[in-house]
């Protein structure tokens, strides 16, 4: 299982939604903060990964934070961001050809939204949980 067939599976379902990409505008969708950077963005941060095997089952558990970024003067395009992002980590995260292992959930673990006074934007930071298991 791998942190880097996830990344690229994040990658692809945000950068190729028409409704986020709406949203956001185009390539809208990063791995780092971008230098030149355009509001509003979205950032794919850390992934974390912890062994989720037993005795007789194998699995990868993974925490994935999502940073998104708006310069708007209230707070309504960076829900709207959040909520599409929502709806699409409930979907089906396409691993991709010749993944060793597949989807068994996603579910969000925790939300945070503050206002970033040097930059004058808000940013809010979605936390997902998503479960991996490897292909039989």
């Amino acid at each position: 299982m791998s942190a880097g067939a996830l990344q690229k599976a994040l990658f692809d379902l945000l950068s190729q939604d028409p409704a986020l990409t709406g949203l956001l505008g185009d390539e809208r969708v990063h791995d780092a903060v971008p230098k030149n950077r355009k509001f509003p963005f979205l950032v794919i941060g850390d992934l974390t990964a912890n062994d989720w095997s037993t005795s007789d089952y194998l699995g990868q558990a993974f925490i994935v934070t999502l940073r998104v970024w708006s310069s708007a003067q209230g707070r309504k395009e960076i829900y709207d961001i959040c909520q599409r992002v929502r709806t699409l980590m409930k979907s089906d995260i396409q691993l991709p050809n010749g993944s060793q292992s597949h989807l068994v959930m996603t579910w969000p673990v925790s939300e945070r939204f503050e206002r970033e006074i040097a930059a004058r934007s808000m940013r809010a930071t979605l936390r997902f949980r998503i479960l991996l298991e490897p292909k039989n």
